[in-house]
């Protein structure tokens, strides 16, 4: 073999070498260091006449171009291909970072005199020169702490710039961890107390673990935590789902924030998103980005600094409170979204309820034993309870007047065939006695009340009956008892063909 070439070989080799033996970032910040240093050697010039060394500072041009040849940098492929961010791939954490100041860094190991103008043309040559990737959205892989996790061989793997993931759980994954025993608390025994001796409630909570810990899981719900009193374990039980996915990788939002594109950007690239300490009081006019982010939906992000965009966000939603929210529209489908934890103990006066705060929930057995056990769950969809159905369903009469005129005073009425127009009145009269006049339009009323009766086996029909015989005079009293005011008198002309609602006889 010809010397030359047979020189070239061994050169390219030891490049390989080289590159094989970057394994951290620190390795790989020297190894840039050593790069920028050798373009300002094979750039350095002296002048002839006066025999003046030049060292050069390396251009932004080269810097980037040193960049691509050493790291790991893509655009993550968003809704949008025109504002994909920027990532580049972190050997410590096993992630792509997006974080100007993660690349800033990379940029200034090159050459150390960049100023923010000239990072940010680095920048600018890596995003129009770098290729799209899409995030790796398997389920069955988990990215924790050591390494990502295998769901279907059962085993943990090594980090790879292959996959492009943005995030991952703070905890080291243990095969068959042992639950740590403390000498006055049973993590086991507790979640027992916590579930109220309900299978399916307990069920619930090992879940939650799980969905905390795979961000590419859509478990299409969210979850509210709620508790009437203080010390009941429902903080606890929150901080330990950010210690277990880390405080990192965990974004703070209540509902009503949600709805806030700017603010909804802090979710991008997190597990967890807690809402802390929800105002009951608080109205939430809309709720669709809450909606579109516990269903995998794609939604407005608006970051600071930056262009707007549209992604796709699955953080697994926990929304703390100490009373249900209030919400405009709380339609099927959003009940269907949600899942209500009561946390019914009080630990007031407990003398190791500190320690469980404040030591216990940190501590990095607990954690693993946690992931160990849940790390392999299989399940649909999310366990639902009694105790949730009831909440939700309180939830519902409580921001839907409709709801709440049905189960209270519809219920009492006689008739099987009931005028829409009798019905309005009958509400607007029960909704001032209750001391909360509505406004509501008959049309709202009438589409409401219409999908409600009709899960009750009446049927609506539009103009092409009249009440007849099946109208009975007894509930015009009821108006005439609640209507003390004399706003809202009605005469039902029984023999008039109307819109109304019949009773099928054989419900």
């Amino acid at each position: 073999m010809d010397k030359d070439i047979l020189e070239f070989i061994e050169s390219e080799q030891a490049k390989i070498n080289e590159q094989a033996a970057i394994n951290t970032m620190a390795q790989l910040k020297s190894r840039l260091q050593e790069a920028g240093e050798q373009w300002r050697e094979e750039n350095t010039s002296v002048n002839e006449n006066t025999g003046k060394v030049k060292v050069p500072n390396v251009t932004p041009r080269a810097v980037a171009d040193i960049l691509k040849r050493e790291c790991d940098f893509i655009l993550i492929d968003e809704d949008n291909p025109e504002l994909s961010p920027l990532a580049a791939y972190d050997l410590d954490s096993g992630i792509y970072q997006k974080g100007e100041r993660f690349i800033n860094r990379l940029s200034l190991a090159v050459e150390r005199t960049l100023n923010a103008n000239a990072c940010n043309t680095v920048v600018h040559y890596l995003t129009n020169e770098c290729n799209e990737r899409k995030r790796t959205k398997d389920k069955n892989l988990i990215v924790v702490n050591n390494g990502i996790y295998n769901r279907k061989l059962k085993q943990l793997q090594p980090f790879s710039s292959e996959y492009v993931f943005v995030n991952k759980v703070a905890t080291n994954y243990v095969p068959e961890a042992k639950e740590p025993q403390f000498e006055d608390w049973n993590f086991t025994n507790w979640i027992k107390e916590l579930s109220d001796g309900d299978h399916h409630k307990e069920k619930l909570l090992w879940q939650l673990f799980f969905v905390a810990i795979n961000a590419n899981y859509i478990s299409e719900i969210s979850i509210f935590f709620l508790s009437e009193q203080g010390r009941t374990g429902k903080s606890t039980f929150q901080q330990l789902l950010t210690n277990l996915v880390g405080k990192q990788n965990t974004a703070s939002l209540k509902i009503k924030e949600f709805e806030s594109d700017f603010k909804l950007a802090s979710a991008y690239g997190k597990s967890l998103v807690i809402g802390d300490d929800n105002n009951p009081k608080d109205f939430n006019e809309t709720s669709e980005n809450f909606k579109s982010v516990v269903t995998g939906d794609s939604v407005l992000l608006n970051p600071k600094g930056r262009e707007p965009f549209t992604t796709t966000l699955t953080p697994f939603v926990v929304q703390s409170m100490n009373g249900l929210p209030r919400f405009k529209d709380i339609t099927d489908g959003m009940q269907r979204r949600l899942r209500v934890l009561l946390f019914n103990h009080s630990y007031k006066g407990t003398g190791n309820n500190r320690r469980i705060k404040e030591e216990y929930i940190y501590d990095h057995r607990l954690l693993e034993y946690i992931l160990s056990k849940v790390i392999d769950l299989e399940f649909d969809e999310v366990e639902d309870t009694e105790e949730s159905r009831q909440a939700i369903h309180e939830l519902v009469v409580e921001n839907s007047a409709v709801l709440a005129f049905f189960e209270e005073m519809f219920c009492e009425l006689e008739s099987d065939r009931l005028p829409m127009k009798f019905l309005f009145k009958l509400f607007q009269a029960w909704s001032a006695y209750e001391n909360q006049p509505t406004t509501m339009k008959q049309n709202t009323f009438t589409k409401e009340l219409k999908s409600i009766v009709e899960k009750d086996g009446w049927t609506y029909i539009r103009n092409n009956v009249a009440p007849l015989h099946h109208f009975y005079q007894v509930d015009l009293k009821q108006l005439e008892k609640l209507d003390i005011h004399y706003k809202f008198r009605f005469d039902v002309d029984t023999h008039k063909k109307q819109p109304l609602i019949e009773k099928d006889s054989n419900k």
